[in-house]
């Protein structure tokens, strides 16, 4: 297939930029001082020339070369590579030997890799963050936890994410992601030889002075990143600089890589290796440079990998390399990120161990049915061999001898169940054990709990780093100036029903404290708690059943199929609380304040009813209009806090309606001059929201 013409991008004007890295000068492989005369004074960048990003670069890429290495023989075994080398079985004599992959080591990654990625599926919502209690919250945090769960896992990439995040992890022992801007919520994924971090570097981001982080853009996806210039400039990109690279970009040839061993392991199990390019595709490879600078906020810069050529820069990017990164190491090790090992480092030869004795066990098992025939060495070589019918013709110059070859296939099976369960032991228990009919329920039990925790030990330690990852995408995701269409989308949903004080309140929390937030642990406790409450008079059954449904379903099926609540003794009790509060508000003109626990649909509707009286009053006595007024404030304070609240219903809307038409008609009346010939009539009050059937003693007044 003809490789098509590279498109011609027109060069503008040049740009000056006073932020473009200077090319020689300083070419240091490590990060500079501050140089710090007093605390107070303007620190120096950590990274200051081209030459020095470059010489950073390839030390790290190259002090890599070793672990490279030992994961491209891990990937060869991954792939089913054979136990013994073809040539030296064939050097040797041995070509007859069986020479096959039992695949111990696939088996055993493929039933662990699949647990940490169902991990992520099993919880109903991804986070567990909520408002504190107050009316209405509970129906907002469930939204706000079904909105942000929806809008990662419909998104089409989050399948390859989480499993290349637990391959990787569970294999090679760490990798990382990254978000490389400001606005974005998804991450890009890493593996070991595509990002780099310095020796001791903790398996935190906060802990890493310099991350190096290789990737490829396609032309178009380079172009997408400046089309708009004055932006592009403005952020940073160096836009001769990148005309330049997409004009010269060429098919990029993966077995080119500095440290190419991996990559041949992965064009053989793709079957590749013919391939000199990969068919032809135009690619700029480019290396991310994030750098920790003296106050912690982390600048950021992209050089081409072939010549070095800067194509953004940006100081202060990020508050911190939390915001940039996320890191995952399957075990703590010595602390570091390079210390912790995958099972593919632990079981490699073990996994060759096991191989081989299975092969060989063919091998015994293959020549215990031959003859064994014995002559001069010279008339070996001449040995022929045939059969007519039932019959074996064979010259009298040899001798056959009736030898069994016992294969010993007991001992060899007991042999690769032991390793089979070291290799288990390793992994965390993965494959089901057998017990014999002597094992008493005790020990079953022990085996049982010990594979247990090895489990969640590595589960939990999984689950907090993707919280990590998941909290950053959460937060950025509800960002104000996102620029992602879907999560541009999902923030107006939720401010249709809460504000955005509320959404970055939730926005800004961890996912989960704790992995048992994430998991239905809680959800389970609850329900069983509403069970063993049902009867109880010293709980709210009504409560306990809103909370049980809610854990089962959702908020929204609970309030959906509960009835509505209908207390008679709260009702008696809030209706003679507003009958007192009129008394005060219309005999002696006090303020009453309004509280937020009030039942404001039985408030409303006691005042509906006065207020309908009142403005009844007032259009025949000027002087009524004080208290008219008075009873008209406190009930505009009561919509008020039920708006706040989040409260909804036709008795609201007819509420405010009346309010509105009531303040409307009083504000007429005030604008009238005093020596008007005579009061025109207050408007009606539209039908107030009906109160509660209750009967209710008035109290005496004094």
């Amino acid at each position: 297939m003809p490789i098509p013409e590279k498109p011609k991008l027109k060069v503008e004007p040049k740009l000056k930029s006073d932020k473009l890295l200077p090319k020689t000068g300083i070419s240091s492989d490590s990060i500079e001082s501050p140089e710090l005369e007093t605390i107070t004074a303007k620190p120096g960048r950590a990274l200051r020339t081209v030459a020095q990003a470059k010489a950073i670069c390839l030390r790290m890429e190259e002090s890599s070369r070793e672990r490279n290495l030992k994961n491209a023989r891990i990937t060869a075994k991954y792939g089913a590579e054979q136990p013994f080398s073809s040539k030296k079985l064939k050097d040797d004599n041995q070509a007859w030997r069986s020479n096959f992959s039992t695949k111990p080591l696939p088996v055993l990654v493929d039933r662990v890799v699949p647990r940490f990625s169902q991990a992520l599926d099993a919880p109903r919502y991804l986070t567990n963050a909520e408002l504190p209690d107050g009316p209405g919250n509970n129906e907002k945090t469930e939204l706000f936890r079904e909105e942000i769960t929806k809008l990662i896992r419909n998104k089409t990439e989050w399948r390859s994410l989480k499993d290349s995040i637990a391959h990787e992890n569970t294999l090679f022992g760490y990798c990382m992601v990254g978000w490389l801007d400001e606005y974005s919520w998804w991450p890009s994924f890493y593996r070991q030889d595509q990002g780099f971090c310095l020796t001791n570097t903790k398996q935190t981001p906060d802990s890493a002075q310099v991350l190096v982080l290789k990737e490829t853009f396609m032309p178009h996806e380079l172009f997408k990143m400046v089309s708009d210039r004055k932006a592009a400039t403005d952020r940073g990109w160096r836009l001769d600089n990148v005309v330049e690279a997409i004009n010269t970009a060429m098919p990029h040839s993966r077995t080119a890589e500095s440290n190419p061993a991996r990559v041949y392991e992965d064009l053989e199990r793709e079957c590749c290796l013919g391939a000199s390019m990969e068919d032809g595709a135009k690619v700029i490879p480019v290396y991310h440079v994030l750098v920790t600078e003296i106050d912690g906020q982390v600048s950021h810069y992209i050089f081409t990998s072939d010549s070095f050529i800067e194509l953004f820069g940006q100081t202060d990017q990020f508050p911190s390399m939390n915001d940039a990164a996320a890191f995952f190491s399957f075990q703590h090790g010595n602390g570091t990120m390079h210390g912790s090992k995958g099972i593919g480092r632990e079981v490699y030869n073990i996994a060759g161990v096991v191989d081989r004795q299975r092969n060989e066990l063919v091998d015994k098992m293959w020549l215990s049915g031959k003859m064994m025939v014995t002559a001069d060495e010279s008339n070996l070589k001449r040995f022929q061999m045939q059969i007519l019918g039932s019959t074996i013709l064979i010259g009298q110059d040899y001798a056959i001898k009736k030898v069994e070859i016992d294969p010993q296939v007991g001992p060899s099976i007991e042999m690769d169940r032991f390793l089979t369960s070291i290799l288990d032991t390793i992994g965390g228990a993965v494959t089901a054990q057998k017990f014999s009919s002597g094992t008493t329920r005790a020990e079953i039990n022990y085996v049982a709990g010990q594979e247990g925790e090895q489990k969640d030990n590595l589960m939990v330690r999984f689950m907090q780093q993707a919280c990590d990852m998941l909290t950053v995408m959460q937060r950025r995701a509800c960002r104000a100036d996102s620029t992602d269409p879907i999560a541009i989308e999902m923030q107006k949903r939720l401010l249709v029903v809460m504000t955005r004080k509320e959404l970055d309140n939730l926005a800004n929390q961890r996912v989960a404290g704790t992995i048992a937030e994430l998991s239905d642990q809680e959800r389970q406790v609850i329900i069983q708690v509403a069970r063993e409450s049902v009867g109880n008079p010293m709980f709210n059954s009504r409560e306990m059943l809103q909370r049980k449904l809610t854990a089962q379903m959702d908020s929204r099926f609970a309030e959906s199929v509960m009835l509505p609540e209908n207390d008679p003794t709260e009702q008696a009790e809030q209706v003679r609380g507003q009958q007192l509060e009129l008394m005060l508000i219309a005999g002696q003109s006090t303020d009453v304040p309004v509280s937020a626990r009030d039942n404001h649909q039985i408030h409303l509707g006691v005042l509906g009813e006065a207020l309908k009286q009142a403005s009844k009053v007032a259009a025949q006595d000027p002087a009524a209009m004080v208290p008219l007024e008075a009873m008209l404030g406190h009930a505009e304070a009561h919509i008020g806090l039920a708006l706040e609240a989040g409260q909804k219903g036709d008795w609201l809307d007819g509420a405010i309606k009346m309010a509105k038409a009531l303040r409307a008609g009083i504000e007429q009346i005030k604008q009238l001059p005093p020596d008007a010939p005579a009061v025109p009539a207050a408007p009606a009050a539209p039908a107030a929201p009906a109160a509660p059937e209750v009967v209710v003693d008035t109290p005496p007044t004094n």
